[in-house]
């Protein structure tokens, strides 16, 4: 965002997390992360900030007349000299090249790959923005809480606004089923802290998003002749690492940069994938790992989970920040 030059818009509408305190609802603080290390070694801080903002931030920044919104895409043909963008009213679009960035479950993807695949991870997630202030003590804090087949997070992100998050086993059969009532959902949390409660209870139940929580099976390549696939529909991933915004900006960038560097269009996409998808996958990876590791079924498993987690030096977990922060372009 600092080389976009809209650093300092995110700053005045982010809020920074400090420190990260991971939890067993019985067992207490299993491990603290200190994430402000990200701004000794990168110049900037771990930052939370609402999506609606983060899009108004850059598509002001696109400028006017650039974006045309209100209408899907339902297929693409490619032709020898141009691609063809059909829309579901009607209208078609023309152009030289086609980045498709629609998403995990992407209408352009399943054209060009028709056996790609997205899989279930076997949890349900409920989020909202809970319209409270936390009080002084977290600040810049970020917090995450586990229990035997359910997690609990939250963190500010603006001035009265806290975002919260909730994952829950779920059969697969039960993926697309109505979710839960707020009601239903505060009985899953009663043994844990009354903070956790109060930010479900001060959220109108309406404003609660829910979502099948899965990534997708990875790719043989990210692009077709002249079209190219762009964060989610190249690479979801599940939500655990707090990275699948990030990765589609950084695939933006690198892409952006690689076409206006080849001739060939084709040299462009190959070099995008080349810098973006070692990385991209990694993260998709260690954010299922994370998740298999939070949601364990045994006791024992759990209690096993648990030591080793206290166990650790910090400086693993800054490792790992660093291979999620530091970019390779």
């Amino acid at each position: 965002m600092d080389r976009l030059g809209l650093a300092e818009k995110m700053q005045q509408a982010d809020r920074p997390i400090e420190t990260l305190h991971l939890c067993d609802y019985q067992q207490g603080v299993l491990q603290t992360a200190q994430l402000d290390q990200a701004k000794e070694h990168f110049g900037f801080a771990t930052t939370a900030i609402h999506g609606g903002r983060l899009q108004c931030i850059l598509a002001d920044s696109v400028g006017s007349g650039q974006l045309h919104t209100g209408r899907a895409c339902h297929g693409v043909v490619q032709e020898k000299k141009h691609v063809r963008v059909h829309f579901t009213d009607g209208s078609v679009a023309t152009a030289c090249v086609v980045i498709a960035a629609d998403g995990i479950h992407s209408v352009v993807r399943q054209q060009l790959f028709p056996n790609s695949k997205v899989c279930y991870s076997g949890q349900t997630s409920y989020r909202a923005v809970a319209p409270c202030t936390l009080p002084t003590a977290f600040d810049g804090l970020g917090y995450e809480m586990w229990a035997e087949g359910r997690r609990f997070g939250y963190s500010a992100i603006n001035t009265g606004e806290v975002y919260w998050y909730i994952t829950l086993d779920a059969p697969f059969d039960e993926r697309d089923k109505t979710g839960l009532s707020k009601s239903e959902l505060l009985k899953h949390f009663t043994l844990f802290p009354k903070s956790v409660l109060s930010l479900m209870q001060a959220t109108p139940e309406q404003q609660i998003v829910r979502t099948a929580i899965s990534d997708l099976v990875r790719l043989p390549t990210w692009h077709v002749g002249r079209t190219a696939l762009l964060g989610d529909a190249a690479h979801a991933t599940t939500p655990n690492l707090g990275q699948g915004g990030a990765q589609a900006i950084e695939d933006a960038y690198v892409l952006a940069q690689s076409l206006a560097s080849h001739i060939d269009y084709t040299a462009a996409f190959t070099h995008y994938e080349r810098i973006r998808r070692a990385k991209a996958q990694q993260v998709v990876n260690r954010s299922w790992q994370f998740d298999r590791m939070a949601h364990l079924s045994n006791p024992l498993m759990r209690t096993l989970r648990n030591t080793i987690i206290r166990s650790l030096p910090t400086v693993i977990g800054g490792r790992q920040l660093d291979t999620l922060y530091r970019l390779s372009f």
